[in-house]
C-alpha cells in the first residue's frame, strides 16, 4: 500500500517507481494499492484522473474514525508544541489474510523493496 498525497512532492516522485514495481508484478499474487490522504475528494480524483493512476487508486482523506488514520497521522506532544505529524508516502506490507508484514516498508525506488516483496511471496 501507497500512502500519499498530491501535495506530497516525494510521494510523487516516487509514483513512477510504485507503478513499476505493480507492472512487474502484475502475473502474480500481488496488490499494489495507493491510497491518498488528500483533504477533498476532488484534488485526489483530478491528479488520479489526469495521470491514469486510477487503478487500485482510493482516497480515504482526513477522517479520524477510519482505520487507516493511525497509519499516516500521529497527535505529536512535546512541552509548548502540539501538533498533527503527516507521515507520507508511506508503504506498507500485508499479507492476503490482512496482516501487516511491514508498516514501514522501503521506498519503491530502492531496490530492496522488491527484494521484500519477493521474499513475501515465496512465504
Amino acid at each position: 500500500m501507497d500512502f500519499w498525497a498530491s501535495w506530497c512532492a516525494p510521494c510523487i516522485q516516487q509514483t513512477p517507481y510504485f507503478e513499476a514495481l505493480a507492472e512487474k508484478f502484475e502475473d502474480q499474487d500481488v496488490e499494489f494499492v495507493k491510497i491518498s490522504i488528500d483533504d477533498r475528494e476532488e484534488y485526489w480524483n483530478d491528479y488520479v484522473t489526469k495521470r491514469n493512476w486510477t487503478k487500485n487508486s482510493y482516497w480515504i482523506g482526513t477522517d479520524e474514525t477510519n482505520p487507516i488514520y493511525p497509519f499516516v497521522y500521529f497527535n505529536y506532544k512535546e512541552k509548548d508544541f502540539e501538533g498533527v505529524v503527516i507521515a507520507v508516502p508511506r508503504y506498507v506490507i500485508i499479507s492476503k489474510e490482512g496482516k501487516i508484514l511491514n508498516n514501514q516498508a522501503y521506498n519503491p525506488s530502492h531496490p530492496r523493496l522488491e527484494k521484500e516483496i519477493q521474499k513475501h511471496l515465496k512465504n
